[in-house]
């Protein structure tokens, strides 16, 4: 949907450039601005200032500058709408739109249905008596209970509508399921059923936070059944542009020459 004005100047006025900046900058006060390395390109001595008085930054090596919004929009790889509702969500700010867009609400509709579906597994794994399996082997792995919630680690039911029962009891209809890579057409066509059933859960991360997609492990070795099920390609989830566990690390990683990548998902928990 498309951002009001007021909204949009709302949000500036209220995220403070020097406080949004410094999470990502070490900044020292230099008179009535700050100054820090530039987080666009490599330097040893100081040229990227921030303006409090005017809201905006500007770096006098690359040459890179703007507002808030323009700051997070670089750091993030976020579109301006996305920077925009980041921004907003920080400072508690609700988004109020003007005419609606199409696709933006079909995107924002697929969301919903990934979000709801990370909750129930989630919520299967670590409440549901079926999900005593998983747990057993993620402590076989020496995943503890802090890190299954960090990551939102979740167990699909050993059930062909486990998630597609609950999801629809909740109003989310089986098309928008379809959309999300959640359930499958059945070949006869009487119906769907849940693409993942009694698989350990990875929830696959946008650079902010959504889920885009997910991963699925077997639990139990089975010859006529693949080690991972991965999500689908779909509006909102492109396998290669999103890396499993970079939401996590990517502020521990930024400014540094190397990063560790791992094959796979249970890999990249045991390392925090």
């Amino acid at each position: 949907m498309r951002i009001t004005d007021d909204t949009i100047e709302q949000v500036r006025s209220s995220a403070d450039v020097v406080d949004v900046v410094g999470e990502y900058v070490r900044l020292k006060k230099r008179g009535s601005n700050y100054v820090g390395l530039c987080p666009f390109h490599s330097e040893k001595t100081p040229s990227f200032n921030v303006n409090p008085s005017l809201g905006i930054f500007k770096c006098f090596g690359c040459g890179e500058g703007g507002d808030v919004f323009s700051f997070i929009s670089r750091m993030e790889n976020l579109s301006f709408p996305e920077a925009v509702g980041v921004l907003a969500e920080r400072v508690g700010i609700t988004i109020e739109s003007g005419q609606p867009d199409e696709d933006a609400s079909a995107r924002e509709a697929i969301l919903h249905a990934l979000q709801f579906a990370a909750r129930f597994f989630y919520q299967q794994l670590t409440q549901g008596d079926g999900g005593s399996v998983a747990r057993d082997y993620l402590a076989g792995r020496q995943i503890d209970p802090e890190m299954v919630k960090r990551f939102g680690i979740g167990y699909a039911p050993d059930a062909w509508d486990g998630l597609l029962k609950a999801a629809t009891g909740a109003g989310i209809s089986e098309g928008m399921l379809e959309q999300a890579g959640l359930i499958l057409q059945r070949r006869d066509g009487s119906g769907h059923y849940d693409r993942y059933r009694h698989r350990l859960i990875f929830p696959i991360l946008s650079h902010v936070g959504k889920v885009l997609g997910f991963g699925g492990r077997i639990l139990e070795k089975a010859d006529d059944q693949p080690k991972y099920i991965n999500s689908p390609e779909t509006e909102v989830y492109h396998k290669s542009r999103v890396l499993y566990g970079l939401y996590h690390a990517k502020n521990a990683v930024r400014g540094r020459e190397e990063v560790i990548l791992v094959e796979g998902y249970t890999d990249v928990v045991a390392l925090h």
